[in-house]
Protein backbone atom coordinates (compact mmCIF):
# COMPACT_ATOMS: atom_id res chain seq x y z
CA UNK A 1 0.00 0.00 0.00
CA UNK A 2 2.89 2.37 0.80
CA UNK A 3 4.40 2.04 -2.65
CA UNK A 4 1.01 2.55 -4.34
CA UNK A 5 0.41 5.68 -2.26
CA UNK A 6 3.85 6.99 -3.21
CA UNK A 7 3.24 6.57 -6.92
CA UNK A 8 -0.15 8.26 -6.77
CA UNK A 9 1.39 11.07 -4.71
CA UNK A 10 4.00 11.64 -7.43
CA UNK A 11 1.51 11.76 -10.29
CA UNK A 12 -0.93 13.73 -8.18
CA UNK A 13 1.64 16.46 -7.54
CA UNK A 14 2.51 16.66 -11.22
CA UNK A 15 -1.04 16.82 -12.54
CA UNK A 16 -2.44 18.96 -9.72
CA UNK A 17 0.34 21.50 -10.21
CA UNK A 18 -0.13 21.72 -13.98
CA UNK A 19 -3.90 21.85 -13.70
CA UNK A 20 -3.79 24.75 -11.22
CA UNK A 21 -1.09 26.84 -12.87
CA UNK A 22 -1.25 25.96 -16.57
CA UNK A 23 -4.93 25.19 -16.94
CA UNK A 24 -6.70 22.07 -18.19
CA UNK A 25 -4.85 21.99 -21.51
CA UNK A 26 -6.43 18.62 -22.22
CA UNK A 27 -9.17 16.33 -20.96
CA UNK A 28 -6.44 13.95 -19.86
CA UNK A 29 -5.07 16.48 -17.35
CA UNK A 30 -8.47 17.03 -15.75
CA UNK A 31 -9.33 13.35 -15.85
CA UNK A 32 -6.14 12.23 -14.10
CA UNK A 33 -6.60 14.90 -11.44
CA UNK A 34 -10.20 13.79 -10.73
CA UNK A 35 -9.07 10.16 -10.63
CA UNK A 36 -6.40 11.14 -8.10
CA UNK A 37 -9.05 12.87 -5.92
CA UNK A 38 -11.20 9.71 -6.00
CA UNK A 39 -8.21 7.62 -4.99
CA UNK A 40 -7.59 9.88 -1.97
CA UNK A 41 -11.24 9.54 -0.93
CA UNK A 42 -11.07 5.75 -1.14
CA UNK A 43 -7.94 5.66 0.99
CA UNK A 44 -9.53 7.97 3.51
CA UNK A 45 -12.57 5.65 3.70
CA UNK A 46 -10.37 2.57 3.99
CA UNK A 47 -8.16 3.88 6.79
CA UNK A 48 -10.87 5.84 8.60
CA UNK A 49 -11.42 9.50 9.22
CA UNK A 50 -8.08 11.31 8.91
CA UNK A 51 -9.35 14.20 10.99
CA UNK A 52 -9.71 11.81 13.93
CA UNK A 53 -6.20 10.49 13.42
CA UNK A 54 -4.56 13.85 14.09
CA UNK A 55 -6.72 14.85 17.09
CA UNK A 56 -6.20 17.80 19.44
CA UNK A 57 -3.10 16.24 20.99
CA UNK A 58 -1.48 16.01 17.51
CA UNK A 59 -0.82 12.26 17.93
CA UNK A 60 -0.49 10.39 14.64
CA UNK A 61 0.71 6.84 14.75
CA UNK A 62 1.77 4.15 12.29
CA UNK A 63 0.09 3.91 8.93
CA UNK A 64 -2.28 6.83 9.49
CA UNK A 65 0.63 9.20 10.02
CA UNK A 66 2.36 7.99 6.87
CA UNK A 67 -0.86 8.15 4.84
CA UNK A 68 -1.73 11.62 6.10
CA UNK A 69 1.77 12.86 5.18
CA UNK A 70 1.51 11.39 1.69
CA UNK A 71 -1.86 13.01 1.04
CA UNK A 72 -0.86 16.32 2.56
CA UNK A 73 2.40 16.71 0.62
CA UNK A 74 0.75 17.53 -2.76
CA UNK A 75 -1.37 20.22 -1.11
CA UNK A 76 1.69 21.69 0.59
CA UNK A 77 3.68 21.63 -2.64
CA UNK A 78 0.98 23.52 -4.51
CA UNK A 79 0.79 26.06 -1.66
CA UNK A 80 4.56 26.52 -1.59
CA UNK A 81 4.86 27.00 -5.35
CA UNK A 82 1.73 29.14 -5.66
CA UNK A 83 2.70 32.29 -7.53
CA UNK A 84 6.20 30.91 -8.06
CA UNK A 85 5.95 29.40 -11.54
CA UNK A 86 8.55 31.97 -12.59
CA UNK A 87 10.86 32.90 -9.73
CA UNK A 88 13.09 35.94 -9.29
CA UNK A 89 16.05 34.10 -7.91
CA UNK A 90 19.12 36.18 -7.03
CA UNK A 91 21.75 38.58 -8.32
CA UNK A 92 25.56 38.35 -8.35
CA UNK A 93 28.51 40.60 -9.13
CA UNK A 94 29.90 40.36 -12.66
CA UNK A 95 33.04 42.52 -12.32
CA UNK A 96 35.42 43.71 -9.61
CA UNK A 97 34.39 47.38 -9.88
CA UNK A 98 30.77 46.42 -9.06
CA UNK A 99 29.36 48.23 -12.09
CA UNK A 100 28.06 45.04 -13.69
CA UNK A 101 25.79 42.39 -12.17
CA UNK A 102 24.07 39.20 -13.32
CA UNK A 103 20.36 38.71 -12.66
CA UNK A 104 19.12 35.15 -12.16
CA UNK A 105 15.64 33.70 -12.60
CA UNK A 106 14.20 30.23 -12.88
CA UNK A 107 11.08 28.34 -13.82
CA UNK A 108 9.69 25.84 -11.31
CA UNK A 109 10.47 22.13 -11.70
CA UNK A 110 6.92 21.15 -12.73
CA UNK A 111 6.55 23.76 -15.49
CA UNK A 112 6.72 22.88 -19.23
CA UNK A 113 10.12 22.89 -20.94
CA UNK A 114 11.77 26.28 -21.48
CA UNK A 115 11.59 26.13 -25.27
CA UNK A 116 7.88 26.92 -24.83
CA UNK A 117 8.65 30.13 -22.95
CA UNK A 118 9.62 33.73 -23.72
CA UNK A 119 11.80 34.62 -20.73
CA UNK A 120 13.09 38.05 -19.73
CA UNK A 121 13.78 40.46 -16.86
CA UNK A 122 12.42 43.94 -16.13
CA UNK A 123 14.36 46.41 -13.99
CA UNK A 124 14.40 50.03 -12.87
CA UNK A 125 15.74 52.39 -10.21
CA UNK A 126 12.29 52.50 -8.58
CA UNK A 127 9.98 49.85 -7.20
CA UNK A 128 6.82 49.12 -9.21
CA UNK A 129 3.67 47.06 -8.78
CA UNK A 130 2.78 46.98 -12.48
CA UNK A 131 5.01 45.29 -15.03
CA UNK A 132 4.59 47.99 -17.67
CA UNK A 133 5.99 50.64 -15.31
CA UNK A 134 9.53 49.25 -15.41
CA UNK A 135 11.80 51.30 -17.64
CA UNK A 136 14.06 48.49 -18.85
CA UNK A 137 13.45 45.06 -20.39
CA UNK A 138 16.24 42.52 -20.91
CA UNK A 139 15.21 39.65 -23.18
CA UNK A 140 18.63 38.47 -24.40
CA UNK A 141 18.89 35.83 -21.68
CA UNK A 142 21.02 32.72 -21.36
CA UNK A 143 19.06 29.56 -20.52
CA UNK A 144 20.59 26.78 -18.44
CA UNK A 145 18.25 23.93 -17.49
CA UNK A 146 15.28 25.47 -15.70
CA UNK A 147 17.27 28.63 -14.92
CA UNK A 148 18.10 31.69 -16.96
CA UNK A 149 20.19 34.83 -16.49
CA UNK A 150 21.28 38.11 -18.05
CA UNK A 151 24.19 40.47 -17.30
CA UNK A 152 23.71 44.23 -16.88
CA UNK A 153 26.60 46.64 -17.42
CA UNK A 154 27.32 50.31 -16.76
CA UNK A 155 25.50 50.47 -13.43
CA UNK A 156 26.12 52.94 -10.61
CA UNK A 157 27.39 50.99 -7.59
CA UNK A 158 25.65 53.34 -5.14
CA UNK A 159 22.19 53.18 -6.77
CA UNK A 160 19.55 50.70 -5.68
CA UNK A 161 17.94 48.76 -8.52
CA UNK A 162 14.71 46.73 -8.56
CA UNK A 163 14.04 43.77 -10.86
CA UNK A 164 11.70 40.89 -11.61
CA UNK A 165 11.96 37.68 -13.62
CA UNK A 166 9.15 37.29 -16.14
CA UNK A 167 7.99 34.44 -18.37
CA UNK A 168 5.34 34.09 -21.08
CA UNK A 169 4.20 30.54 -21.75
CA UNK A 170 3.26 30.04 -25.40
CA UNK A 171 0.11 27.89 -25.44
CA UNK A 172 -2.41 26.97 -28.13
CA UNK A 173 -4.49 29.97 -27.07
CA UNK A 174 -3.24 33.32 -25.79
CA UNK A 175 0.19 33.39 -24.05
CA UNK A 176 0.09 33.07 -20.26
CA UNK A 177 2.12 35.62 -18.31
CA UNK A 178 3.94 34.70 -15.07
CA UNK A 179 5.76 37.35 -13.02
CA UNK A 180 8.28 36.70 -10.25
CA UNK A 181 8.44 38.66 -7.01
CA UNK A 182 10.37 41.93 -7.02
CA UNK A 183 13.90 41.92 -5.63
CA UNK A 184 16.46 44.69 -5.23
CA UNK A 185 20.20 45.25 -4.97
CA UNK A 186 22.95 47.82 -4.92
CA UNK A 187 25.95 46.81 -7.06
CA UNK A 188 28.17 48.22 -4.31
CA UNK A 189 26.92 45.84 -1.64
CA UNK A 190 29.53 43.31 -0.46
CA UNK A 191 28.65 39.62 -0.76
CA UNK A 192 29.45 37.08 1.93
CA UNK A 193 28.47 33.67 3.33
CA UNK A 194 28.43 32.12 6.79
CA UNK A 195 30.62 29.03 7.14
CA UNK A 196 30.17 26.06 9.45
CA UNK A 197 31.91 25.80 12.85
CA UNK A 198 35.31 24.17 13.25
CA UNK A 199 37.61 23.26 16.15
CA UNK A 200 34.62 22.68 18.41
CA UNK A 201 35.53 21.77 22.02
CA UNK A 202 33.57 21.37 25.23
CA UNK A 203 33.67 25.14 25.83
CA UNK A 204 34.77 26.88 22.62
CA UNK A 205 34.44 26.87 18.84
CA UNK A 206 35.80 28.64 15.78
CA UNK A 207 33.13 30.23 13.57
CA UNK A 208 33.84 31.03 9.93
CA UNK A 209 32.69 33.32 7.14
CA UNK A 210 33.65 34.00 3.54
CA UNK A 211 33.81 37.42 1.89
CA UNK A 212 33.01 36.83 -1.78
CA UNK A 213 33.07 40.40 -3.14
CA UNK A 214 34.06 43.80 -1.75
CA UNK A 215 31.34 45.58 -3.71
CA UNK A 216 33.85 47.72 -5.59
CA UNK A 217 35.30 49.15 -2.36
CA UNK A 218 38.95 49.09 -1.34
CA UNK A 219 38.13 47.30 1.92
CA UNK A 220 35.29 45.80 3.97
CA UNK A 221 34.64 45.48 7.68
CA UNK A 222 33.48 42.00 8.74
CA UNK A 223 32.34 40.44 12.02
CA UNK A 224 29.95 37.87 13.50
CA UNK A 225 26.71 38.30 15.39
CA UNK A 226 25.74 35.46 17.76
CA UNK A 227 23.41 34.49 20.58
CA UNK A 228 21.21 31.81 22.16
CA UNK A 229 18.30 32.27 19.74
CA UNK A 230 17.97 32.62 15.98
CA UNK A 231 15.80 35.66 16.58
CA UNK A 232 18.09 37.35 19.12
CA UNK A 233 21.73 37.54 18.01
CA UNK A 234 22.67 40.06 20.68
CA UNK A 235 26.42 39.40 20.88
CA UNK A 236 29.08 40.54 18.42
CA UNK A 237 32.71 39.63 17.79
CA UNK A 238 35.40 42.22 17.13
CA UNK A 239 35.45 43.90 13.71
CA UNK A 240 38.07 42.81 11.17
CA UNK A 241 39.05 44.87 8.14
CA UNK A 242 39.70 42.95 4.90
CA UNK A 243 41.11 44.35 1.67
CA UNK A 244 40.61 41.17 -0.38
CA UNK A 245 38.10 38.36 -0.68
CA UNK A 246 38.56 35.16 1.29
CA UNK A 247 37.81 33.34 4.52
CA UNK A 248 37.76 34.97 7.94
CA UNK A 249 37.03 33.55 11.39
CA UNK A 250 36.73 34.27 15.08
CA UNK A 251 36.49 32.24 18.28
CA UNK A 252 33.64 31.81 20.72
CA UNK A 253 34.78 30.87 24.23
CA UNK A 254 33.03 30.16 27.51
CA UNK A 255 30.37 28.03 25.83
CA UNK A 256 28.17 25.91 28.08
CA UNK A 257 28.29 22.18 27.51
CA UNK A 258 25.32 21.00 25.45
CA UNK A 259 24.01 24.52 24.74
CA UNK A 260 23.31 25.53 21.14
CA UNK A 261 24.54 28.93 19.94
CA UNK A 262 23.48 30.65 16.70
CA UNK A 263 25.65 32.97 14.58
CA UNK A 264 25.93 34.71 11.21
CA UNK A 265 28.62 36.62 9.32
CA UNK A 266 28.16 40.35 8.64
CA UNK A 267 29.95 42.84 6.37
CA UNK A 268 29.82 46.48 5.34
CA UNK A 269 31.87 48.84 3.17
CA UNK A 270 31.90 52.55 2.27
CA UNK A 271 28.19 52.48 1.35
CA UNK A 272 27.31 51.83 4.99
CA UNK A 273 24.73 49.09 4.33
CA UNK A 274 25.24 45.94 6.43
CA UNK A 275 24.90 42.62 4.62
CA UNK A 276 24.45 39.26 6.37
CA UNK A 277 25.12 35.61 5.67
CA UNK A 278 22.76 32.79 6.63
CA UNK A 279 22.40 31.77 10.27
CA UNK A 280 24.37 28.69 11.36
CA UNK A 281 24.72 27.02 14.76
CA UNK A 282 27.18 25.23 17.04
CA UNK A 283 26.69 23.18 20.22
CA UNK A 284 29.46 23.18 22.80
CA UNK A 285 30.87 19.73 23.56
CA UNK A 286 28.45 17.72 21.43
CA UNK A 287 29.48 15.81 18.35
CA UNK A 288 27.46 16.85 15.31
CA UNK A 289 26.07 14.27 12.90
CA UNK A 290 24.17 14.78 9.64
CA UNK A 291 21.79 12.14 8.22
CA UNK A 292 21.96 11.73 4.45
CA UNK A 293 19.69 9.93 1.99
CA UNK A 294 19.64 6.15 1.96
CA UNK A 295 21.12 4.34 -1.03
CA UNK A 296 21.06 0.87 -2.61
CA UNK A 297 17.41 0.49 -1.59
CA UNK A 298 16.30 -3.14 -2.07
CA UNK A 299 13.28 -5.18 -1.00
CA UNK A 300 14.74 -6.33 2.35
CA UNK A 301 17.71 -3.98 2.87
CA UNK A 302 19.11 -0.51 2.26
CA UNK A 303 22.24 1.46 3.09
CA UNK A 304 22.07 4.35 5.55
CA UNK A 305 24.46 7.23 4.92
CA UNK A 306 25.59 10.09 7.16
CA UNK A 307 28.41 12.51 7.91
CA UNK A 308 30.13 13.15 11.22
CA UNK A 309 30.60 16.91 11.10
CA UNK A 310 32.87 17.21 14.15
CA UNK A 311 33.79 15.38 17.37
CA UNK A 312 32.77 18.11 19.81
CA UNK A 313 36.30 18.46 21.13
CA UNK A 314 36.75 14.79 21.98
CA UNK A 315 39.21 12.38 20.41
CA UNK A 316 36.61 9.97 19.03
CA UNK A 317 32.91 9.26 18.74
CA UNK A 318 30.80 6.15 18.26
CA UNK A 319 28.30 6.42 15.41
CA UNK A 320 25.40 4.24 14.30
CA UNK A 321 21.92 4.33 12.76
CA UNK A 322 18.52 3.89 14.38
CA UNK A 323 15.65 2.78 12.11
CA UNK A 324 12.18 1.28 12.12
CA UNK A 325 8.78 1.22 10.41
CA UNK A 326 7.32 3.62 13.01
CA UNK A 327 8.98 7.08 13.30
CA UNK A 328 8.02 7.13 16.99
CA UNK A 329 9.61 3.76 17.65
CA UNK A 330 12.97 3.22 15.94
CA UNK A 331 13.38 -0.29 17.30
CA UNK A 332 16.37 -1.37 15.21
CA UNK A 333 19.96 -0.13 15.11
CA UNK A 334 23.21 -0.92 13.35
CA UNK A 335 26.46 -1.81 15.04
CA UNK A 336 28.44 1.13 16.39
CA UNK A 337 31.49 2.38 14.50
CA UNK A 338 34.24 4.38 16.19
CA UNK A 339 35.47 7.44 14.25
CA UNK A 340 38.48 9.55 15.20
CA UNK A 341 37.76 12.38 12.78
CA UNK A 342 35.02 14.03 10.77
CA UNK A 343 33.87 12.26 7.64
CA UNK A 344 31.29 10.11 5.89
CA UNK A 345 30.08 6.78 7.20
CA UNK A 346 27.43 4.23 6.22
CA UNK A 347 25.91 0.96 7.36
CA UNK A 348 23.49 -1.63 6.04
CA UNK A 349 19.93 -1.42 7.30
CA UNK A 350 18.76 -5.02 7.19
CA UNK A 351 15.81 -7.24 8.16
CA UNK A 352 13.35 -5.03 6.23
CA UNK A 353 10.03 -5.89 4.60
CA UNK A 354 9.27 -5.26 0.88
CA UNK A 355 7.17 -2.22 -0.11
CA UNK A 356 7.39 -0.74 3.39
CA UNK A 357 8.30 2.77 4.50
CA UNK A 358 11.15 2.94 7.02
CA UNK A 359 12.43 5.90 9.05
CA UNK A 360 16.09 6.28 10.03
CA UNK A 361 18.57 8.73 11.54
CA UNK A 362 22.26 8.87 12.35
CA UNK A 363 23.43 8.90 15.99
CA UNK A 364 26.75 9.96 17.53
CA UNK A 365 28.07 9.56 21.09
CA UNK A 366 31.37 11.25 21.98
CA UNK A 367 31.23 10.37 25.69
CA UNK A 368 29.74 13.74 26.67
CA UNK A 369 26.33 13.13 25.22
CA UNK A 370 24.33 11.57 22.39
CA UNK A 371 23.50 13.61 19.25
CA UNK A 372 20.95 12.75 16.56
CA UNK A 373 20.73 13.68 12.90
CA UNK A 374 17.51 14.52 11.07
CA UNK A 375 14.88 11.82 10.65
CA UNK A 376 14.55 10.74 6.99
CA UNK A 377 12.62 7.95 5.32
CA UNK A 378 12.63 5.63 2.32
CA UNK A 379 10.40 2.92 0.87
CA UNK A 380 11.71 -0.54 0.08
CA UNK A 381 11.06 -2.03 -3.34
CA UNK A 382 8.98 -5.04 -4.30
CA UNK A 383 12.07 -6.90 -5.42
CA UNK A 384 12.34 -5.14 -8.77
CA UNK A 385 14.76 -2.32 -9.54
CA UNK A 386 13.22 1.09 -8.80
CA UNK A 387 14.61 4.64 -8.65
CA UNK A 388 11.47 6.15 -7.15
CA UNK A 389 12.88 5.88 -3.64
CA UNK A 390 15.10 8.89 -4.36
CA UNK A 391 12.05 11.06 -5.13
CA UNK A 392 10.31 9.90 -1.95
CA UNK A 393 13.39 10.68 0.12
CA UNK A 394 13.62 14.17 -1.35
CA UNK A 395 10.07 14.90 -0.25
CA UNK A 396 10.78 13.44 3.19
CA UNK A 397 13.73 15.79 3.64
CA UNK A 398 11.54 18.80 2.85
CA UNK A 399 8.45 17.73 4.79
CA UNK A 400 9.90 15.53 7.56
CA UNK A 401 8.26 17.76 10.14
CA UNK A 402 4.73 17.29 8.73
Amino acid sequence: MGMVCSWFMFFGVRWLYRLVFFGPESKLCTGVFLYYCCFICLLNYYFGDLSQSIGCDCEMKGQKKKLFSMLLIPVLLVSVFSGCVVQTWEWSHANVAATSVTLHGRVSWAAPELDLWDLYFVWDTSSHEDLEDYANVESDVVILGKSYYVTLEGLDRETQYFFRAVGELQTAGAPKLYIGAESSFKPGWPSLATGGPTEVTTSSAQINGHLGHLGGASQCSVWFEWGLSRDVLDEQTSVQVLDEVGWFNDSLSGLELGTTYYYRAAATNDLGDVRYGAIDQVTGGAAEVETRFASDIQDVSAVGNARLVHLGGMESADVWFEYGADPDNLDKQTAAQTLTGAGLFSAELFDLQPETTYWFRAVADNGLGVSHGDLLWFTTTSGKTSSFGVFVQTLSAVFDEV
